[in-house]
């Protein structure tokens, strides 16, 4: 039963006393009337319905987990006596012939002899509602109740999800406390007061704790359906862009949402611009809709202008002023086309936008996601559920924002950088035109930004009061930003005469482009440190080009030559280092990598705080002067409130560009060969898989929690994805980098401590190993590990040869970890031939666990065979291409079909039985997320061999010949332990698999079966 139940018992016990307070009071009028006065029967038999519906509420049945939850069902059963006594009597008191004088009499005289009878069914109630009141006080204060461990649990869930819930919900908790208190002071105090006088008003009722614990309880049972949603929508990254935007410099900006006391010291046209512009802003956004559009020129400070207005309080006025009554809705998303994929993507967008709205405005969730809510099972836990596909979010999406108008809510919308979304030129033109259909509504407005292309420029209003040229208006605050540099510059007395001159020959020339202004600054305070005199100063200023692809170039040469193979290093590294965050530790290593035995000749040893800040240090002045300001070291924003990943001072810093202009430069084809021609000798492969490796090795964790676990494996599988990738086109690393991560993941779990609170057994408990659902999308780690199938997954094949050469053993199943089954399921054909040769089995059976993560019985376990040809089953039927999620990236392993189809005749090959048989049912009938069957349902079987001859895979000729033609056994025999019911099917009736495949979204894989025995979807496997 659910803990809240002892809620709604009590919201229950409360309303069913009330009532009968009320009829009391009715009781008491007709004695005290008139003798012979005759009861109202329509509203007797109005208070008798209502008496009996709070009686049918009242739970006897319940179990609560204390001994103050259990009393509530002896107050339970005593109100029910009280009931039938009342009900009793209020039957007696009912006239039946209205004309009768006699009978009313009758009855009157009756409400005199009942009177004693009704009193002490007064005083028990009384009793009942002073326990009640109290006990509820108790059970909300003592921490172990069920009900308080459910709130507490649903108060975390709600921090967890990031859902706006968690205030509403604590304060309607803290209402409820003070309410208890209050009424039950109350009523202690007026002891010697009866219901049916606190019915008359002279006692305050418990009313509003009879309205506070329904609403509490409908909100709990809404939240883990809310928190599901939440969560199965967020994204790691979701606010990194704009995290890593650099706050607008102090003062700039202001000007475009009020009138700034200094605007004197513009041109007249720029003064006038600036006032334009400001009008037709906060007019857009006290009144208007549609789009308003931020252009501007690359480097102009588009974003940080996005940035700014996002988090400014006028804005948030304005658009309050805007929403009137209704809720305002506030979310924004920044492109990043120099992030992970779904930073620059329409996925990320709808996810941003629905995460923020719903998490803002949960009680639209239900309403947006509507499937969803009605599947969402509760003997699930939230966190176990994989994110939503790209149609799901989608379509929920589209419910958001194509309604014409909100009752109840207005929404604005902020996106950054359109130009940075990932799409060709005709999708860049799709998104202009989406923005514009669903900005449409009266109750939606959205703000954008880009440069200015023509696919915004053309599809957004050219109507001046709807559009902003960023880069026509930004010289004062260039003006300003110059002259608070060279200010705060340690050598400012040295041009403190003529700082002023510089700074108007610079905005001068800057033509907008605040990025330009920047980086001339600090390339000038760079000279002013090295006693530059004036004349030089002016000389250095009037040669720099004017674009920026010219000055990157013209900063780069005044790189001296005997450090340009180390600045080489640097930005070659910052372009293509595989790893997704680019810690300022590992260039800290740059150098070190000059040795050939670096990192091998040193052992495992985490560095101290003070190491890594002094190599952090050494970072950013070689940053500095080896990149002139091009690359810059920054602090990592930690995104989420769920853990804090990045609180060791190993991961708190990362290198990035200042500008993705930057990346643009040296990424085109002839900047980056340049780069490459002048490291010729280099191995940069060989120098990446040692600067990961280095990475395991010293940035240890000073301090175990679950985000440095949680990185610690992000970070190892991130290198390996990349040792995958280079495999596949025929860049293995050596085998010596394999052996070595080996070796130190071995020397994590033999650790001594090294610092506080630390203990050995920390490292023994990171999640390293995976688990999958062999045809599912979800991941889950836990402390079991290996490290030889884990190599096998991201195909470490020679080390895998090694270690297989060296111990046949490993061939057999282990601790429910098979090596054939990971190299399979990871499309790894080469190793699984190896395997096979080795004397590898397919018939190796393999330990599951079922979606509760209850290990199944030795006899129903699958064997390595038919686990892989569900998951292939699923790779064609169900199109997954993605099935693995690991927080917010996406494993890239997922294997091309021709390389299941090799494996599939390798297993054939070495003989696999090719009676199977996959079974079918259609979506309709089927309930994925619960992992359950409903409904009517209509099995479908495919054959193996029906299935090859319709995929026509390229080792299709090869397949074939290992289909033995013989009567095929009773499919329904086969089937029976593996779905809800049996279904003697006849050949005639397996359906056309063409029509299955050209048809995939009607049909869901639920099992594959042979005489062997079977296995089903979302059975989980461990991978490594």
């Amino acid at each position: 039963m659910d803990p809240l139940t002892a809620v709604g018992l009590v919201s229950n016990i409360l309303s069913f006393i009330d009532f009968s307070g009320k009829w009391i009071k009715g009781a008491y009028d007709i004695y005290n009337s008139e003798l012979g006065s005759t009861p109202d029967n329509s509203r007797s038999k109005e208070l008798l319905d209502n008496i009996r519906r709070a009686t049918n509420t009242l739970d006897t049945h319940f179990r609560g987990k204390t001994k103050h939850e259990r009393s509530l069902r002896e107050i339970c059963q005593i109100c029910r006596q009280q009931s039938d006594t009342l009900q009793s009597i209020l039957k007696e008191l009912t006239v039946v012939d209205k004309d009768s004088k006699w009978k009313s009499m009758k009855v009157s005289f009756k409400s005199i002899r009942k009177e004693k009878e009704i009193a002490s069914i007064e005083r028990s109630l009384d009793s009942c509602r002073l326990q009640t009141l109290t006990l509820l006080g108790i059970i909300f204060s003592e921490q172990q109740s069920s009900a308080n461990s459910r709130l507490d649990s649903i108060l975390k869930e709600c921090q967890r999800a990031q859902s706006d819930r968690t205030l509403e919900i604590s304060d309607l908790i803290d209402e409820l406390r003070e309410a208890i208190k209050i009424t039950r002071d109350k009523e202690e105090k007026s002891g010697s007061k009866t219901i049916q006088e606190t019915a008359r008003g002279t006692v305050e009722p418990s009313t509003h704790i009879t309205l506070l614990l329904p609403k509490l309880q409908m909100i709990a049972q809404s939240i883990p359906r809310e928190n599901d949603i939440l969560v199965r929508l967020d994204f790691g990254d979701m606010y990194l862009r704009e995290r890593a935007i650099k706050t607008a410099e102090d003062g700039t900006y202001w000007w475009i949402v009020k009138e700034e006391s200094n605007e004197q010291d513009l041109s007249d046209l720029e003064r006038e611009m600036r006032r334009h512009t400001r009008t037709s802003f906060l007019t857009w956004l006290r009144s208007g809709n549609s789009i308003y559009h931020v252009s501007g020129k690359i480097g102009s400070g588009k974003s940080t202008l996005m940035k700014f207005l996002c988090n400014n309080p006028c804005v948030q006025g304005e658009l309050e002023s805007w929403a009137g009554e209704k809720k305002l809705i506030f979310a924004r998303f920044f492109f990043w086309n120099s992030g992970s994929r779904i930073q620059m993507s329409m996925e990320g967008l709808y996810r941003a936008i629905l995460f923020q709205t719903l998490k803002k405005c949960p009680e639209l969730i239900q309403q947006i996601f509507p499937d969803q809510w009605d599947l969402f099972d509760l003997d699930r836990s939230w966190s176990g559920n994989a994110p939503f596909c790209l149609d799901d979010v989608k379509a929920a999406f589209e419910r958001l924002v194509n309604r014409k108008s909100f009752p109840n809510h207005r929404i604005c919308f902020f996106i950054d950088g359109l130009d940075e979304y990932e799409g060709k030129s005709f999708e860049h033109w799709e998104l202009a035109k989406s923005l514009q259909k669903w900005a449409q509504s009266q109750d939606i407005k959205i703000c954008v930004s880009s440069r200015p292309h023509n696919q915004f420029m053309e599809t957004f209003s050219d109507d001046p009061s709807l559009r902003v040229r960023l880069h026509e208006l930004t010289q004062g605050d260039m003006s300003r930003f110059c002259r608070s540099a060279f200010e705060n510059s340690a050598m400012f007395h040295r041009v403190s005469k003529i700082y002023q001159d510089f700074v108007e020959e610079i905005v001068k020339k800057a033509e907008g482009v605040f990025l330009w202004v920047v980086l001339v600054v600090q390339s000038l305070l760079d000279d002013i440190a090295n006693f530059d005199p004036p004349s030089v100063l002016w000389e250095t200023l009037n040669e720099i080009p004017e674009t920026l692809n010219e000055l990157f170039e013209k900063l780069l040469a005044k790189i001296k030559p005997r450090d340009r193979r180390r600045s080489d290093k640097m930005l070659l590294l910052a372009s293509t280092f595989p790893l997704q965050r680019h810690y300022a530790l590992v260039y800290s290593w740059l150098d070190d990598t000059e040795d050939p035995n670096f990192p091998f000749n040193a052992p495992v040893r985490g560095y101290t705080h003070q190491e890594v800040l002094d190599r952090e240090r050494n970072v950013r002045l070689q940053l500095d002067c080896l990149t002139k300001g091009l690359l810059e070291m920054k602090p990592i924003h930690n995104a989420r409130t769920l853990m804090n990943l990045y609180e060791d001072a190993s991961f708190q810093h990362e290198v990035g560009f200042v500008h993705r202009s930057v990346r643009e430069y040296l990424e085109s084809t002839p900047n980056l060969s340049d780069i490459r021609s002048r490291l010729q000798g280099i191995d940069y492969t060989d120098i990446y898989c040692r600067l990961l490796l280095a990475l395991s090795k010293f940035a240890i964790p000073q301090h175990y929690n679950q985000g440095n676990s949680e990185l610690r494996r992000q970070n190892l599988q991130w290198s390996f994805e990349w040792f995958a990738g280079l495999q596949a086109i025929g860049k293995e690393p050596p085998i010596k980098i394999a052996e070595e991560f080996g070796s130190v993941l071995h020397s994590y779990r033999q650790l001594a401590p090294t610092y506080p609170d630390h203990t050995a057994s920390d490292d023994r408990f990171t999640n390293w190993g995976l688990q999958i659902p062999i045809t599912g999308s979800l991941s889950k780690f836990g402390t079991e590990f290996s490290y030889l199938h884990f190599a096998a997954v991201f195909r470490q094949n020679q080390y895998v040869f090694q270690r297989v050469s060296m111990d046949a053993g490993t061939l057999k199943t282990r601790d429910g970890l098979n090596l054939l089954l990971s190299a399979a399921l990871t499309g790894n054909s080469r190793l699984v031939r190896f395997l096979l040769e080795e004397g590898a089995s397919s018939y190796e059976r393999v330990e599951t666990e079922d979606m509760k993560h209850v290990r199944k019985p030795a006899q129903e376990t699958p064997t390595v065979w038919l686990s892989f040809l569900l998951h292939f089953g699923a790779s064609v039927i169900e199109g997954k291409q993605e099935w693995i999620w690991q927080g917010s990236f996406q494993n890239e392993l997922e294997a091309p079909l021709g390389e299941y189809g090799l494996i599939l005749e390798h297993f054939l090959m070495f003989g696999a039985n090719p009676e199977a048989y996959f079974v079918l049912y259609e979506t309709s009938t089927t309930s994925k997320s619960s992992g359950k069957c409903h409904g009517e349902l209509k099995p479908v079987f495919v054959s193996l061999q029906q299935f090859v001859n319709a995929m026509r895979l390229p080792s299709f000729e090869s397949v074939v010949q290992f289909f033995r033609r013989k009567r095929r056994y009773r499919i329904s025999r086969i089937a029976a332990n593996l779905i809800p019911k049996k279904d003697p099917l006849s050949e005639s009736r397996i359906a056309r698999v063409k029509e299955i495949l050209s048809d995939k979204n009607r049909y869901d894989l639920y099992a594959i079966c042979s005489k062997d025995g079977g296995c089903q979807v979302d059975d989980y496997i461990r991978l490594y």
